[in-house]
């Protein structure tokens, strides 16, 4: 563990989430459900049902903090430490989340998703802007209600425009793009579709 804890908050020890859900992909494909405990910036542990070698790349999706790429280390009981490999942009949106995360289990912040975002494999697309005119983006996460994009034209407030067949509306700017509310929510497979 580091001391990020005691960097986003003053408290001593330092804080954690509290066990999330969580999918782990292995590089043959296989996909489990697990839950994962004791995350920091760098690692946490993943409490599997089945041992995992050291040294196995994994890609997980973790409930409230999105993709998160590592590589397992050290065994514990009932589970493994997987050591986290992302780095730049997406090492910083997961800190973001992790920080939010734990404050607002600490009752810091109130909770302001509905639903948990997540960082897509893919995730290059298109805006279709009103007028009918296409605008490459990216798209850098999803939920069930909404996403958060980053491109050359950023759209007003209010406007509404398709993510691919997704229809919505802008709903807010941020520091590198914009973010849309879904006009019509997505189901739970369309979410995990676009995920894959």
């Amino acid at each position: 563990m580091t001391t990020f804890g005691k960097r986003v908050l003053a408290d001593a020890p330092p804080p954690t989430p509290p066990p999330l859900a969580a999918r782990y992909r292995l590089p043959d494909g296989t996909e489990q459900d697990c839950r994962v405990t004791d995350v920091d910036p760098d690692m946490a542990l993943f409490l599997t049902p089945d041992p995992l070698p050291p040294g196995t790349p994994v890609v997980a999706y973790i409930e409230q903090l999105g993709r998160v790429d590592g590589l397992t280390r050290s065994a514990d009981t009932g589970g493994v430490w997987v050591e986290f490999t992302h780095d730049g942009p997406q090492r910083a949106r997961f800190i973001r989340h992790l920080r939010w995360l734990i404050q607002s289990s600490d009752g810091e912040t109130t909770p302001a998703r509905r639903h948990t975002r997540f960082e897509p494999l893919q995730p290059r697309t298109s805006l279709l802007l009103p007028g009918g005119q296409a605008q490459d983006c990216e798209l850098l996460d999803i939920s069930l209600s909404g996403a958060a994009i980053r491109a050359a034209v950023i759209p007003r407030v209010g406007t509404t425009l398709a993510l691919g067949r997704m229809r919505g509306r802008v709903v807010r700017h941020f520091s590198g793009g914009f973010a849309i509310e879904f006009l019509q929510p997505l189901q739970a497979n369309e979410l995990h579709r676009l995920l894959r």
